[in-house]
């Protein structure tokens, strides 16, 4: 059998810092032959120019350039029109492959010919290249396409498909799924192809500290339902039933509650909206507890206090359990920051008011050893200042 072209996709926008040795790693692989196609997206930093220098030393690597930032999608399918390879993969301009990547990955296709596209295990690492730890995705198509269905279970940069798989699921990324490109490619290899992932780590994946605000959180969990929605509707029409949409509804009430944390309240209600159109019940099916504290903020009491009011009184409905579910957690703040206050040695008699504040909106506090406790020596503090 012929050795097969493995043509590398790369997308670089202001990735001077990280570009050089991203290239360098597919300068270092095992396997040959490839191709390397960096689309340099409207940088406007060094990022050309370090292009420009690899690709005048390896005629394997094709430069292109847009001249306005189009984004990730776009950019890579400029590169895709251009790739001549039977199997195409990708790599970010800030990741690094490690040299027996392409080599394993294209055996692996070659050993399982009912295999479309095989992704790979991680290390991730920190923006100082640091090892942070190693991911843990499904490796055998039946458990992959149902957790697809449910959650990203590739690293989407590592992903190789076979041309004719690729060409089955649509040879695009598409562009207005911004940040789900990865998972909605992966949905329609799904379709038309097994898949697998290779249990080695493969490739260093970075990621950088506070990248992901709340904000493109809640971008993320919208495109990511939107991408299920399309898949769901191509799978088994738009007027389908499927319990799928379940998952759907869940992941817009995600992108409501984390949408009203960071200020989204318009996009908030939409999602919100969303979810209860596929679910109506949402609300009392879901845990909404855990998922409110999961994105309570953490920086001060009064930002917390402020998230919970603003989450019950301007976007979800009002009704006697979401009452109920309101005062235990501004009850909780209230005895939290008590707590805190204690452990700190802030001896005053501020944890005692912020007791009987969380008391009036969950008088069941009273029954905890540690709000007694407070309360007790709020009472011999008192009686030694008055003594």
């Amino acid at each position: 059998m012929d050795t097969p072209l493995v043509s590398v996709l790369m997308s670089s926008y202001n990735s001077s810092q990280f570009l050089g040795p991203a290239i360098e790693s597919i300068l270092r692989q095992t396997y040959d032959p490839w191709e390397l196609i960096v689309v340099d997206d409207g940088s406007t930093d060094e990022s050309w120019e370090i292009i420009g220098q690899f690709a005048a030393r390896d005629a394997r690597i094709k430069a292109l350039r847009s001249k306005e930032n189009l984004g990730a999608s776009a950019a890579l399918n400029l590169a895709l029109q251009e790739a001549r390879g039977e199997y195409i993969t990708r790599q970010d301009s800030d990741d690094l492959a490690l040299p027996e990547r392409l080599e394993k990955q294209v055996a692996f296709l070659n050993e399982h010919p009912e295999v479309g596209a095989v992704g790979c295990n991680v290390i991730y690492i920190n923006a100082d290249s640091h090892e942070t730890g190693v991911s843990d995705f499904p490796l055998t198509d039946d458990v992959i396409q149902s957790t697809l269905l449910d959650r990203m279970c590739f690293c989407g940069p590592t992903v190789m498909a076979k041309r004719a798989c690729f060409q089955q699921a649509g040879f695009y990324f598409v562009d207005d799924l911004k940040t789900a490109e990865d998972y909605d490619l992966c949905l329609r290899l799904a379709e038309v192809t097994r898949l697998a992932n290779i249990e080695e780590p493969l490739y260093r994946y970075r990621q950088h500290a506070g990248s992901v605000s709340l904000s493109k959180r809640q971008f993320q969990l919208v495109n990511k339902a939107r991408s299920l929605e399309q898949a769901i509707q191509r799978r088994f029409g738009a007027n389908s039933e499927s319990e799928l949409y379940q998952i759907v509804a869940r992941d817009y009430l995600r992108a409501a509650v984390v949408g009203c944390a960071s200020g989204e309240m318009q996009n908030s209600r939409v999602c919100l909206g969303k979810a209860l159109s596929y679910r109506p019940d949402i609300l009392s099916v879901f845990d909404l507890e855990e998922l409110i504290l999961r994105y309570m903020p953490k920086i001060s009491m009064m930002a917390a206090l402020d998230y919970l009011r603003t989450l019950f009184e301007e976007m979800l409905p009002r009704n006697s359990r979401l009452r109920r579910l309101k005062s235990k957690l501004i009850a909780q703040v209230y005895i939290e920051s008590a707590f805190a206050r204690e452990e700190m040695g802030a001896a005053n008699m501020d944890q005692k008011d912020l007791i009987w504040r969380g008391v009036r909106y969950n008088p069941a506090w009273l029954f905890n050893r540690g709000v007694v406790s407070i309360l007790v020596k709020s009472m011999v503090r008192r009686e030694s200042i008055s003594g």
